[in-house]
């Protein structure tokens, strides 16, 4: 999920499937940059990063799922997974 996360290749599945009023979308690149910042924001990435691999790709996996769900303010991703 991680490289997923990074190389940009991830589309969130939509919030509910019978949600027909809010269009699919594909994160775009500035969206994934952002995600990243998260992360290292967060310590889950970067050279100050305290966790392992698994424990970074759960919090990739947690975040493109609330980014999916409309949560796409950077702080608020961050307090999060605070």
């Amino acid at each position: 999920m991680v490289r997923a996360l990074l190389i940009g290749n991830y589309v969130p599945a939509p919030a509910e499937e019978d949600d027909m009023s809010s269009p699919d979308h594909a994160i775009q690149f500035s969206d994934f940059a952002m995600l990243n910042r998260v992360l290292v924001r967060a310590g889950y990435r970067g050279t100050l990063a305290e966790v392992d691999i698994s424990a970074t790709s759960d919090a990739a996996a947690f975040l493109l799922e609330k980014f999916g769900h409309g949560v796409t303010s950077e702080d608020d991703l961050v307090a999060l997974l605070d």
